[in-house]
């Protein structure tokens, strides 16, 4: 909505700065959505932090790769 304000004072009288544009009040429900988005995103970001940190290298043990190999046939 600032945005929508801002640009509509752009074109009427030149820049203005946002301090200096009308509070155009939102709803409180609208912010408790947004709050809500808001802290889903911070919550997947740190879950896809840790899939990033997680350690996927493979380590095999030579002899034991072969001991179970030799019991399959």
């Amino acid at each position: 909505m600032k945005l929508l304000a801002l640009a509509g004072k752009t074109v009427d009288k030149g820049n203005k700065r946002p301090g200096q544009l009308p509070n155009v009040g939102g709803s409180s429900e609208g912010n408790n959505v947004l709050q809500k988005l808001l802290e889903a995103t911070l919550e997947q970001t740190k879950v896809l932090l840790q899939l990033l940190s997680k350690d996927t290298d493979i380590y095999l043990d030579g002899s034991s790769v072969a001991k179970s190999l030799r019991n399959i046939d």
